[in-house]
């Protein structure tokens, strides 16, 4: 019986040793093998707070404890949190590390940039010998530089020193601007110092076309409460409306591209300021763009551009500036036979009321009184061509000339699908200018000159009827009407129309 107790107790105890090496066998846990950072590349302004995340790779890392640390403290700080505090502009790192494993961030830092800058006065009328004090605003407040630079236009009207405090010396006009010293932004307050003579707040503007602002003639103390009348010269540049509740004041709209001069008279008292208007920027509104010819190098930058354009969707073109960047282009190596860049485009309407005047090219024209040259639409111009290997103007159905285009040269709208066109200020047509354009229903010849016509018919629509030659009202057929005639020697119907009456237009 004792051999079996001891036996037994041997088993108990071996159970014992196995069941102690078992729950004490160690787990050992994973090293860590990367640290990646929410950004390895931040951009911050100077007093800009963020917060750096770090995630600790594999997930089995039992002590993830980041330690922060930055190169340049002077540029920013960085807590143990990862929290960033940009102190001044520059580049530095910033280091996460854990065990020996470390990820670096890379810091910049940059100013605070300026969103503008105003002045407590922006327009201000002064006499001689006063001062005035200007004080320039710059926002943000936190913006890194705020210094600003003064400087007068005429420092015989008026000084400004380091301060922006201005004195008047002389009679005139005036702009005292505040420049940043870094940014180049500014803002200016027109100055206006009176003698007994009136001046406009503005003795010089600068305007794009459509565009609207308002002028001030500004009174000297005697002629207050005097009649003021205003006038444009010339006409067509810019229209004023004086204002209803205060004649002083003027909206001036710029109308067409040019030079005017826009005077103020109050009794044998008058004011004058010279305004210019310029051709608008290219945009493109929907199916519209607006082309400033004079913006681009060359003729094929022009045509490169309608070629992008006509892959938007743009169909409308409303043209500005210098016509000769249109430009023209060859077919089968023919000078005589040329087409412009709009050829091949789903292009439906052109406007090219605001090209300058100047710029058409001289065309020459044979009449019965002899060769007779004047500034337009040059021979051939919208010719589809002899050759479709560029295209055609399938789609195109409007034209609309302005007053400056004097001619229309011999067939410079020929094979079109056009259904109106309007040439204003046309007083020299050319053979056949409208030449086997078989779908024209409008043609508005509206000048107030005589016409000075080729002796032969320009051969439009198939349809008689179907096309109204719109004329001044002081107009009557010329010579029983044998020059406008249709392809079929068919006469086209008459209609007048009184040069006041609206034209087709934008």
């Amino acid at each position: 019986m004792k051999r079996t107790y001891i036996i037994s107790g041997i088993l108990t105890a071996l159970t014992a040793l196995v069941s102690s090496c078992t729950e004490e066998k160690e787990v050992i846990a994973p090293t860590v093998q990367s640290i990646e950072l929410s950004e390895l590349k931040k951009t911050m302004s100077v007093g800009e707070t963020a917060q750096l995340m770090a995630t600790v790779l594999p997930d089995g890392v039992i002590d993830k404890t980041v330690t922060w640390k930055i190169e340049d403290e002077n540029i920013g700080t960085i807590d143990s949190e990862g929290n960033i505090t940009a102190m001044a502009e520059g580049e530095t790192k910033i280091f996460a590390t854990v065990s020996n494993v470390t990820a670096l961030c890379a810091l910049t830092v940059v100013p605070v940039a300026v969103e503008s800058i105003t002045l407590n006065e922006t327009t201000k009328k002064m006499s001689m010998g006063e001062t005035l004090q200007l004080v320039a605003s710059v926002m943000p407040e936190n913006a890194t530089y705020k210094d600003v630079e003064w400087t007068s236009s005429d420092e015989t009207v008026a000084t400004v020193d380091d301060n922006g405090l201005v004195k008047t010396l002389g009679i005139g006009n005036v702009a005292i601007t505040a420049t940043l010293v870094t940014g180049g932004k500014s803002a200016t307050c027109d100055i206006v110092i009176l003698g007994d003579e009136p001046l406009m707040s503005r003795p010089n503007m600068s305007m794009e076309k459509d565009a609207e602002e308002t002028l001030e003639v500004v009174l000297p103390v005697i002629l207050e409460g005097q009649n003021v009348s205003w006038s444009v010269t010339p006409e067509g540049i810019v229209d004023v409306t004086p204002d209803a509740g205060n004649p002083n004041f003027v909206t001036v709209k710029a109308v067409s591209i040019g030079s005017a001069k826009i005077t103020a008279t109050i009794g044998t008292s008058s004011a004058v300021c010279n305004v210019t208007v310029n051709a608008p920027k290219e945009d493109i509104d929907g199916s519209t763009i607006i082309m400033n010819l004079s913006l681009y190098e060359n003729s094929e930058e022009v045509a490169a551009k309608i070629k992008e354009v006509d892959g938007k969707g743009v169909t409308e073109y409303k043209l500005y500036g210098d016509f000769g960047k249109l430009g023209t282009l060859l077919i089968n190596k023919n000078e005589n036979d040329r087409h412009n860049p709009f050829l091949g485009t789903s292009v439906t309407k052109i406007d090219f009321t605001g090209i300058d005047g100047s710029t058409w090219p001289d065309v020459k024209v044979a009449t019965a009184q002899g060769d007779v040259t004047m500034k337009g639409m040059p021979e051939k111009a919208f010719n589809n061509g002899a050759s479709a290997e560029f295209g055609v103007l399938g789609t195109l159905k409007t034209i609309i000339l302005p007053e400056s285009c004097k001619v229309l040269g011999r067939y410079c709208f020929q094979h079109l699908h056009i259904e109106t066109l309007v040439a204003p200020g046309a007083v020299l047509l050319g053979e056949q200018f409208i030449s086997y354009c078989d779908m024209i229903t409008s043609l508005y010849l509206t000048t107030a000159e005589d016409f000075i016509l080729f002796s032969k018919n320009f051969g439009a629509p198939t349809n008689a009827k179907n096309c109204t030659l719109y004329l001044n009202s002081n107009k009557t057929p010329i010579e029983g009407n044998k020059y406008f005639k249709n392809k079929n020697n068919l006469d086209i119907e008459w209609k007048s129309v009184d040069t006041s009456g609206a034209l087709p237009s934008e």
